[in-house]
């Protein structure tokens, strides 16, 4: 309903957006205003001398930093505080990224394990996407297309898997810089996920990817459905992404990032892709002829938070 005296839009938001209110009720909204939590939580040991990675060094990681981001006490609280046991939950990771860090299976089990421990039934929890990782037992999408709708200039027609078959998703990213976008981390994972949630994401590649990965991140589905956003940071990709073969390409960051704004969590791993680049003599980001100029649209249509000053950046070693 329009008001009678009209406000500004960045007004409206702040206004209108109440701080982050996150539960099984539905996905977290963000003030302009507010401060955002991300919490990188890092351990060296994940992976031995032998280029092993210890799955419950990865466990302690992921439910320490859910821990820290949700205020609970423990693990079962920690998930409740995203998702409700009569959810239909998928984990997504992201297939292009193969599984470089070869820490695919111990963050299936890390998570799905969690999920399971805070009541939600195994047979209800989705896993995509997760190269070289199994889980048995789970349900299978429905990768069948709805009608077209538009993003933008262009078209595409969501999965209903997406639409209809679940009701929260746990996004599983990686951080890695981006030939087009920049970056491709939070936000990218779900806007650019082909045969998953939607078709033929490479039309969304014009400009940057700019504003087709916000657009599509403000959909009902993608925008409602988000509760957190795992990033796997244990290794990153500074330059070459979003390929990973080449491991003169990485660094070690050693550490996951976990929080519900899309953009905050964007916004700090384009700081860790740019500092990683810095130490090789390479130009930040946004110097290049690939600026993730996505984040700052996103942060303008209210979907999180782009201000360092506004962020609680929390950095905790385990």
């Amino acid at each position: 309903m329009r008001k009678p005296n009209p406000v500004s839009r960045r007004d409206f938001l702040k206004a209108s957006i109440a701080a982050a209110a996150i539960g099984a009720a539905g996905a977290p909204a963000f003030a302009q205003d507010k401060k955002s939590k991300v919490v990188d939580v890092r351990n060296p040991a994940w992976r031995n001398a032998d280029h092993e990675v210890d799955a419950a060094v990865v466990k302690q990681m992921v439910e320490d930093g859910l821990k820290t981001f949700s205020g609970k006490g423990n693990i079962d609280e920690a998930w409740r505080t995203f998702v409700s046991p009569n959810e239909k939950i998928c984990v997504k990771f992201n297939v292009l990224s193969d599984n470089y860090t070869l820490a695919n299976q111990a963050l299936v089990d890390a998570i799905t394990q969690g999920l399971m421990s805070a009541g939600v039934k195994k047979q209800n929890l989705f896993v995509v996407e997760a190269v070289d990782a199994e889980f048995e037992g789970g349900g299978e999408p429905n990768l069948d297309f709805g009608p077209e709708i538009k993003i933008h200039d262009q078209t595409t027609r969501l999965t209903k898997f997406l639409t209809d078959q679940i009701d929260a998703i746990i996004n599983v990213p990686n951080i890695k810089d981006h030939s087009i976008a920049g970056a491709t981390l939070s936000m990218k994972n779900l806007s650019h996920a082909g045969g998953t949630f939607m078709e033929g994401p490479d039309r969304f590649h014009p400009n940057m990817c700019n504003p087709y990965i916000p657009e599509m991140n403000a959909k009902t589905p993608l925008k409602d459905k988000l509760r957190v956003s795992i990033i796997n940071g244990l290794e990153g990709v500074f330059k070459g992404g979003p390929e990973t073969g080449n491991p003169r390409l990485r660094w070690p960051h050693n550490g996951l990032l976990i929080g519900a704004d899309r953009v905050a969590l964007d916004t700090v791993g384009v700081k860790l892709i740019d500092a990683a680049r810095m130490k090789k003599g390479l130009p930040p980001l946004m110097r290049t002829g690939k600026r993730p100029v996505y984040i700052k649209t996103a942060a303008e249509m209210g979907l999180g938070q782009n201000d360092l000053s506004k962020i609680d950046w929390v950095k905790k070693t385990v």
